[in-house]
């Protein structure tokens, strides 16, 4: 007995004659699909496939739309930064920018200015955290990070994970600087650093971080970070000793 022949509709075009066979193989390689309409002498009309009996076995019918669903909300960022709440290592992280910054800009700008050697201590400082606020800009636009922040594992970025843009960067330096470190004014940092940690204790984010959509996080800090860090305050404070006995005999 010879099979049924068959008819397809594939791009708009009649094609076929095939025999039953045939369109099976096409089916199941995926040539054919559920909704192919389909002719034989057997039916009045071009039927899709899946109503026809022959191909009840090998079609399955597409199956009906999902339901739709909301997607669930965005944690905000108070919350991703309170994962990772660490007020002492963002503190001894800027400490490491600002004291090795100081030692480098404090010896440029007396090299080059010797009269600045003159300047109050205080003064001196807020003038060496100001320049700070461009450089630490330069350096996380460009290498998405400081030295103080890739010694203790700290990650800052933009709500969408990028590093930051110089003008991000600029305007968070700027915050830190005011609202921070209290533009490096003695006793007024005390107090603005003080307010910062509570903030950030409470809140799980910094104002400026908040203002600004970033995001910190922070990564484990393995036992050679730490020594280095020690190592390298042992150091500064040595330092900035004998310099002032120095002074204080010149």
């Amino acid at each position: 007995m010879s099979e049924r022949m068959w008819y397809y509709v594939k791009e708009n075009k009649q094609e076929g004659p095939v025999p039953q066979s045939k369109m099976h193989e096409m089916f199941n390689a995926g040539i054919l699909g559920a909704a192919t309409l389909i002719w034989s002498d057997n039916l009045s009309k071009w039927t899709p496939a899946f109503k026809v009996e022959a191909f009840l076995v090998k079609v399955i019918p597409y199956p009906p739309p999902l339901p739709k669903q909301e997607p669930p909300p965005i944690p905000s960022l108070g919350l991703l930064a309170g994962i990772q709440v660490r007020p002492w290592v963002r503190f001894w992280a800027r400490m490491f920018d600002l004291c090795s910054f100081s030692l480098l800009a404090g010896f440029v700008l007396v090299f080059f200015h010797p009269s600045m050697s003159n300047m109050p201590d205080f003064a001196l400082g807020m003038l060496i955290i100001f320049i700070w606020i461009f450089v630490e800009s330069s350096l996380i636009s460009t290498w998405g990070s400081t030295p103080g922040k890739w010694l203790f594992k700290t990650s800052l970025r933009n709500g969408a994970g990028d590093k930051l843009t110089f003008s991000s960067a600029l305007t968070r330096s700027f915050s830190v600087w005011w609202r921070g470190l209290g533009i490096g004014f003695p006793i007024v940092i005390l107090i603005t650093l003080a307010i910062a940690h509570n903030n950030l204790t409470k809140d799980g984010i910094t104002s400026w971080d908040r203002e600004g959509n970033f995001i910190v996080s922070h990564d484990k800090i393995g036992p050679m970070r730490v020594i280095v860090a020690i190592i390298f305050f042992i150091g500064y404070f040595y330092l900035i000793g004998l310099l002032t006995a120095y002074q204080r005999h010149s």
